[in-house]
């Protein structure tokens, strides 16, 4: 129980972090890697499930400011695989318009996908978002090939697990 409200209590505490922000830095992708997936999951089990369509519409906004160029970023697409991996699948919906997101960044993002995008990539497989047959041998080639260096150490750790799931 205790576990429980800590929980609780720092997901909160994340939430009011994130309203502090101004339109433009919560659709950052940087902010919806560190708040979205935390937002999902304190909506998913304290919240009522209330939060997830203007989860939803943060992530459409992110879109629509990142371009089609700028969909690749390896933050952008993280954020969504955390998040998805959070929410409820039954609010179909919002479900599905992350879901639809993360497919259109997977398409652009296969062919040279950095740490952070293979992360994502192979998490989104793991979580049968994305087609494995189509997406994991060119993400896995590619993640064989990258070497871990200081600035991405953090990231080359997750996508490393994550190659280690994919595996099995």
């Amino acid at each position: 129980m205790e576990y429980v409200m800590a929980n609780e209590q720092y997901l909160k505490q994340m939430r009011a972090q994130f309203d502090l922000l101004d339109e433009d830095e919560q659709a950052a992708p940087e902010n919806l890697y560190l708040y979205q997936p935390m937002r999902a999951e304190y909506d998913a089990r304290f919240g009522g499930r209330k939060e997830h369509r203007a989860i939803a519409t943060l992530f459409r906004r992110a879109r629509e400011k990142l371009g089609d160029e700028g969909i690749t970023d390896g933050y952008y697409m993280m954020a969504l695989a955390d998040t998805l991996e959070r929410m409820d699948k039954q609010l179909y919906e919002h479900y599905r318009a992350l879901e639809d997101l993360l497919l259109e960044a997977a398409r652009k993002a296969v062919c040279s996908p950095g740490v952070q995008a293979q992360y994502a990539l192979m998490k989104a497989v793991r979580l049968n978002l994305l087609d494995p047959e189509k997406y994991l041998p060119a993400v896995r080639a590619a993640f064989e090939k990258t070497r871990c260096t200081p600035g991405t150490a953090d990231f080359y750790r997750l996508a490393q697990e994550e190659y280690r799931r994919s595996a099995l």
